[in-house]
């Protein structure tokens, strides 16, 4: 409901879609911080985990998350990274 409201806001006013992309992520990041979140990354991230648990019932469940991927070692050279991204 708060994502469509804001979406018809940002119609309404004529925004273009890339200020409509960027509203958007504001509006996320604003919602994960509220929460005490760090990033909508994170804030998702729980959600979901939480939905999982909450939705289950007698179903064991394991959630596993594979650490941070870092550089390379040495191959192709020592330090490299492909297509990293943070937000």
């Amino acid at each position: 409901q708060l994502v469509e409201h804001k979406l018809k806001l940002l119609v309404e006013q004529g925004c273009s879609e890339e200020e409509t992309k960027q509203a958007m992520k504001d509006l996320g990041l604003k919602r994960a911080k509220l929460y005490g979140w760090p990033n909508s990354y994170a804030f998702t991230k729980s959600m979901g985990e939480m939905l999982l648990g909450h939705y289950r019932e007698n179903l064991p469940i394991v959630i596993i998350r594979p650490t941070i991927i870092t550089s390379t070692f040495s191959d192709p050279f020592p330090g490299w990274i492909e297509g990293l991204k943070t937000v």
